[in-house]
């Protein structure tokens, strides 16, 4: 005779106030409570091991008086985007360092315009985690323990509790564990009332028969988990990554510098397309067919050394300061039918005379700019050179 299917178990841990110690509800597939132990570190009291061929999932409620819910408008293009917003404004309402809190988003309702987000002190989430696995518990799922009651409005945005019945309140431990409509929460009962004044409307007390039955059921279909991003469970028997995807990674490591480069030279191939385009249709606007057939830059330097009529050829006057080696030409200024004005600055007196002798060779005289012809914002000397004396 063939063995049966493997029955797989849940075990739920509602952790104490306290956070040392646990009840413990094994749960059957079906959600039924078949087993109720206790944990805890001092004194060292453990749970009954799983058998080794039977699957458990485990489940860990911690204290929701320590997880904070809050509701938020959140517009973002993907679930990281929208969780990194919601961090980002909780921690400036908290006026916590970046990284101390914890947020998780629940599930989006259809049809809500905000999310659900709980936070809760990142260091006081690794302690439940620690204090689980000095007990023997590898936690796979775990929520504050408000979020174990049902909920009044489903995933599909439908209202799945009667209005007499849209806040639940459970008492346990000496707290009220409280779920309704954008409200959830784990307090004093005193506190609890004074949270839930405003909600007069609507009627709210424990209920009576506070069992674990409700617990149960909401651990059978958690409906958000704790234990993601930094704390997403690392179990030691799910093994080394598959092979392929390992090859796969260390391949796109070796190629990611060649894909970098080749990246990078086709943007910039582009972008010199787009500017050498620019050039052309600047070439053609200023001097206009002359350009057709030649480059831009060769058409706009053969302009300048040959000049037009009425102008300044630049050639010679360039010509003529690098045989000064001490002067520097600053700026040059030009205008149609105007001497041009050239801001040279000389390394020594004799320089300005050099460069005089070196353009009367090329047939261009010079004189010294009157001061007020000259640029303010020339730091040297301002030297004229006419039209009319080209050569």
């Amino acid at each position: 005779m063939e063995p049966g299917p493997m029955t797989a178990f849940t075990r739920l841990h509602l952790l104490a106030p306290a956070g040392t110690s646990a009840q413990c509800l094994t749960l059957d597939d079906s959600g039924r409570i078949i087993a109720r132990e206790q944990w805890s570190l001092d004194p060292p009291v453990h749970c009954l091991p799983a058998r080794p061929d039977t699957p458990v999932r485990e489940v860990l409620a911690v204290p929701g008086a320590a997880v904070g819910s809050t509701w938020l408008a959140i517009e973002a293009a993907s679930e990281a985007q929208a969780v990194a917003l919601a961090r980002h404004r909780l921690e400036g309402r908290h006026a916590s360092a970046a990284g101390a809190l914890h947020v998780v988003l629940a599930p989006a309702v259809a049809g809500a315009p905000e999310r659900q987000a709980l936070v809760v002190d990142a260091a006081l989430m690794q302690r439940w985690l620690d204090t689980a696995r000095a007990v023997g518990i590898e936690a796979d799922a775990m929520l504050p323990d408000y979020m174990l009651l049902p909920s009044p409005i489903g995933a599909g945005g439908d209202r799945l509790a009667p209005a007499g019945d849209a806040i639940t309140i459970l008492e346990r431990a000496g707290q009220w564990l409280v779920r309704g409509d954008r409200l959830a929460f784990t307090a004093e009962p005193e506190l609890a009332r004074l949270l839930l004044e405003d909600r007069q409307g609507e009627p709210f007390a424990p209920v009576p028969d506070a069992s674990d039955a409700r617990l149960a059921a909401g651990a059978m279909q958690a409906s958000v988990n704790l234990l993601q991003h930094r704390f997403v469970p690392r179990r030691a028997d799910s093994g080394p990554p598959p092979l392929r995807r390992m090859a796969l990674l260390a391949a796109l490591l070796v190629a990611s510098p060649a894909l970098l480069a080749a990246g990078d030279a086709l943007r910039h191939g582009i972008a010199a397309s787009r500017l050498e385009r620019e050039a052309t249709d600047t070439a053609r606007d200023l001097l206009g067919a002359s350009a057709a057939d030649l480059p831009p830059a060769t058409a706009l330097q053969d302009a300048l050394d040959a000049g037009t009529p009425g102008t300044i050829p630049l050639a010679p006057l360039f010509a003529a300061v690098d045989q000064v080696p001490g002067l520097r030409l600053e700026r040059l200024d030009a205008g149609d039918g105007a001497p041009v004005v050239v801001c040279v600055v000389p390394g020594a007196p004799a320089d300005l005379e050099a460069l005089r002798e070196g353009l009367a060779h090329e047939g261009l005289p010079m004189t010294l700019a009157p001061e007020a012809s000259a640029p303010a914002d020339c730091p040297g000397r301002a030297v004229l050179l006419s039209p009319e004396a080209e050569r």
